[in-house]
This record gives structure tokens, sequence and C-alpha cells, in this order.
């Protein structure tokens, strides 16, 4: 449940933070790269969250937080658009408190896979007897 709200979130955030992005009247190459550069790091987030691997979840908050500080620094140097502003706050905000919920080790998706336990030493296997 956590991986289908942090993709969300990071879709709601990324697209805001690309039409924040269309105001600006000079740097805007510098911020569609730095906007793809989030969009990568949220491919390996969404990874590392999907495998549940232990830095996916810090990564996410990391990844949020950065985000949060783009729309920041946009609607700062453009002054417009404030509903789109806030709206990335929020969703940035909710992210970051996801990521902090959830940065607890879970369980590896090698533990939940049942491993194969070997029969212990008394008990004979099965055989067919041949006659």
């Amino acid at each position: 449940m956590g991986f289908i709200r942090v993709v969300l979130l990071l879709l709601i955030a990324l697209a805001g933070s690309l039409y924040l992005e269309t105001a600006l009247r000079v740097h805007y190459v510098l911020e569609l790269y730095l906007l793809l550069l989030a969009a990568i790091t949220a491919i390996v987030v969404l990874v590392a969250v999907a495998w549940r691997l232990h830095w996916g979840w810090p990564l996410a908050s990391i990844l949020f937080s950065l985000i949060a500080l783009n729309a920041v620094v946009v609607f700062l140097a453009t002054r417009t658009s404030t509903l789109t502003f806030f709206a990335v706050l929020l969703v940035s905000l909710a992210g970051i408190l996801l990521s902090w919920s959830r940065s607890e080790p879970e369980e590896p998706i090698e533990q939940l896979i049942p491993a194969r336990t070997p029969k212990p030493k008394g008990v004979k296997a099965n055989k067919k007897r041949k006659r």
C-alpha cells in the first residue's frame, strides 16, 4: 500500500514542479535538468521501495525534501502560481511524513519466500520399493 501512495505523491510533486518551472524566465534549462535528475531518482526510489530495500524510504524522504526546496526556490524567483506552490509543498510534506513512518526496516523480500528446510536426520523419505 505504501508503494502506491509514494507513486502517486511523486507523480503529483513532479508534475507540480514542472508546472512551476514554466513560469521561469531565466535558468529554465537548468531547472529542466534538475527535474530530469529528480525523475530518474524517483525511479530509483520506486524500485527500492518495491523491492523493500532498507535505503528506499530514507532516499524517498530526501527526494521529497529536495522537491519541496526546489518549489520554494522557484516560487521565490517567480512569485506566481501560488496555489500550485502550496500544493507541491503539501504533497512533499505528505511524502516526507509517509517516508518517515515507513523508514523502519521491513522484512526483505527474500524472507517472505519460504526457504526449503532440510529433513531431519532420523526421518527417512518414502521411497518406492522395488518388487
